[in-house]
């Protein structure tokens, strides 16, 4: 599972989660079945989200949206987040330079 992206994550937590999914050496799973979007083969992240969704109970407390939203910002404008994914499908150039101030 792998999509290229920066991905922050304990790895006895993010083994217990793979063991968890039922996720095989090649990355399938019965919880991650994306044979209707083979593009998404391969993204970690949506995997995860999934397998937290569908076993959350098996690993006790998660964050709540808003606390997710103020560590990585994609389609929620947050003023300082410690990562930013594909912010410019979502907001427009204005919205971001709000976020990155540069001197003139």
């Amino acid at each position: 599972l792998c999509n290229g992206g920066l991905m922050l994550q304990n790895m006895q937590h993010f083994k217990f989660a793979l063991s968890v999914g039922e996720v095989e050496s090649n990355g399938s799973s019965p919880l991650c079945d994306f044979s209707s979007h083979p593009q998404m083969r391969f993204a970690s992240d949506v995997c995860l989200a999934h397998i937290y969704h569908n076993r959350g109970d098996r690993f006790g407390l998660l964050p709540t949206s808003e606390v997710a939203a103020n560590f990585a910002m994609e389609s929620i404008l947050h003023a300082n987040p410690v990562g930013v994914h594909q912010a410019w499908k979502h907001f427009v150039p204005s919205d971001i330079q709000q976020l990155l101030p540069v001197d003139d």
